[in-house]
């Protein structure tokens, strides 16, 4: 296994969903749940990417892989639809956009060939992203949209990864 610097320069796109749901009981206590959708979010962030990654031999099947980037800008939009409120549009009730944001990620593995092509990789992974400044839009069903300024989004993600791998 052969080491190296590679400079990174991309584009990512990530987008997550969440549903919250609500159970309610009714009385008496046999009776059956019912269950709810209460809201439905939907994220995409969009981020320039710019940085450097690394490979370094340490044995004969041992490598060390790291790599640093920043995130000089970025654009977040999200969704939410809430399915409770009946004053609210269903598609979707709110709308935020903001741009102008940056970030970073960092991440550190070691990767062990076990076979021939087959590698195993475990590391830890470190992501700290932000919106920038934008609006929160509401959509009343009586028409028309109430805007207001949206500060900031900000996301921090961490946490340990492994992974396994083929090399064709």
């Amino acid at each position: 296994i052969k080491g190296g610097i590679d400079l990174i320069v991309g584009y990512q796109f990530w987008q997550e969903r969440y549903v919250a749901s609500v159970v309610t009981y009714l009385l008496p206590p046999l009776a059956s749940p019912i269950a709810a959708k209460a809201i439905t979010q939907t994220n995409d962030w969009h981020s320039l990417r710019l940085g450097a990654q690394t490979t370094i031999p340490v044995m004969g099947r041992v490598t060390v892989h790291a790599s640093a980037v920043y995130i000089p800008v970025s654009y977040y939009r999200s969704e939410d639809i809430h399915h409770l409120r009946p004053s609210l549009r269903q598609d979707p009730s709110f709308l935020t956009t903001a741009s102008g944001g940056n970030g970073v990620q960092l991440e550190a593995s070691l990767q062990v060939r076990v076979w021939e092509r087959l590698f195993l990789e475990g590391g830890y992974r470190y992501w700290d992203i932000r919106s920038g400044s934008g609006t929160v839009s509401a959509y009343p069903t009586t028409g028309g949209v109430a805007v207001e300024p949206h500060n900031d989004e900000h996301t921090k993600r961490q946490g340990v990864f492994f992974g396994a791998s083929w090399v064709f």
